[in-house]
Formats: C-alpha cells, sequence, structure tokens
C-alpha cells in the first residue's frame, strides 16, 4: 500500500501540475508553437491513464478489505466539495479559460443565473475546439479569437448527476461507468449543490485503506 501512496504521490507532484503548466503556456507563451499543443494532449492522455489505472487499483484493494461497507454508509452530501467554481454558457471560451487557469481546475459547471446546472465543459473540450481549428497559431496567439465561441457551444450537455443522498458506491459506480472525472451534486430542481471529483475520491479510498 505505500508504493499504492507513493505513485499517487508522484501523479499530484509531477505529472498534474505539469499538464496545468503546459495548458496556460499555450494562451500565455509568446514562443508557443504546434508542438505544445501536441505536447500538451500527451501529458493529458498520460494523466487520464495513471488515474484510471489508479483509480482501478485502489477500488480493487478496497473490495479485499473489511472497509468496503464504509462506502455503503457514506454519502455524497459528507465528501462534495460546497464552494464550487462555475461558469456561465454566456461567457466567452477565453472567459472560461480564465477561470480554469486562475483557480487551476479541468473541470467547470455550467449554470444559469438560477444556480441551475446546464452542462460541463473541461480542458480536453478546449484543447480539441484548438485542435480542430485550421489556424491554429493564430486561435493561440489571438484571444480574441476565443472570444468569438461562448462556452454553451462547447459544454457538453448530457450530465451524470447525483444527490446528496447517493452513497460513495454510487458515486464510484458512475465515475467508473460513465469514464469521467467529475459527479455535480444537484436536488430536486437540478441546482447545483456541491461536486465529487475523481480526485476526492482517490484522496478519502487512501483514508479508508489500511
Amino acid at each position: 500500500m505505500k508504493l499504492n501512496k507513493i505513485v499517487f504521490a508522484l501523479l499530484y507532484i509531477s505529472i498534474l501540475p505539469l499538464y496545468g503548466f503546459a495548458f496556460e503556456s499555450i494562451f500565455f507563451s509568446d514562443e508557443t508553437e504546434k508542438w505544445s499543443v501536441s505536447f500538451l494532449i500527451k501529458i493529458g492522455i498520460l494523466c487520464g491513464i495513471t488515474l484510471i489505472i489508479h483509480f482501478a487499483f485502489l477500488i480493487r484493494r478496497l473490495n479485499q478489505t473489511k472497509n468496503s461497507q464504509i462506502l455503503k454508509t457514506t454519502h455524497a452530501s459528507l465528501l462534495m466539495q460546497t464552494n464550487v467554481t462555475t461558469t456561465s454558457p454566456e461567457y466567452t471560451l477565453a472567459d472560461t479559460q480564465q477561470i480554469m487557469l486562475r483557480h487551476k481546475i479541468r473541470h467547470l459547471p455550467v449554470v444559469s443565473e438560477s444556480n441551475e446546472l446546464i452542462g460541463i465543459i473541461t480542458q480536453k473540450d478546449i484543447i480539441r475546439y484548438i485542435t480542430k481549428t485550421e489556424k491554429l497559431d493564430v486561435v493561440i496567439h489571438d484571444s480574441k479569437l476565443l472570444q468569438t465561441c461562448n462556452t454553451e457551444e462547447l459544454m457538453t450537455r448530457k450530465i451524470i448527476t447525483a444527490k446528496t443522498y447517493n452513497t460513495l458506491t454510487d458515486i464510484i459506480a458512475l465515475v467508473s461507468i460513465n469514464d469521467i472525472g467529475i459527479i455535480p451534486i444537484v436536488n430536486q430542481q437540478n441546482k447545483l449543490e456541491g461536486i465529487i471529483t475523481q480526485t476526492d475520491i482517490i484522496k478519502i479510498l487512501h483514508e479508508i485503506l489500511p
């Protein structure tokens, strides 16, 4: 288990910060070239694969211990982050990108003025938008072009959500089956109450496991 925690520490000390740095350098470096975008995509893939493997290993390890019962008794209301950074569907891609960079996050819930959850946008969505643009160098160096696309045009509208009464078992199943990194927690009116990320779950599992 000690080795597993070392892998987890290395992931968050090195790989994820490197991904964040690469993402930021694309928009703020005067010397950004196409190789930077390619590098960012490769780092993103590495992060994703590492998280998935690590997550699967923890779940398997937990199922082999007596502590697995905790998953069925721990509810989302106790685990979720309630101070959630969000973006608006009317915000431009440039605005949303700035929020991600400022708060160093990879997923942003998109909410209406009444805090109703209407979508999710991620760094991957922004990267795909950049790489699909024919004038890649212009998009990178001219922030005005990022202002021509609103967040609602790129966000994912089909969102997997959970309620505060859902258990950790439910949340893990949703993350695993749908291969997603964030679960928004909403009430009966679909108002955003919090979020649980794959990273949150991994940290919790580390606390549960002996």
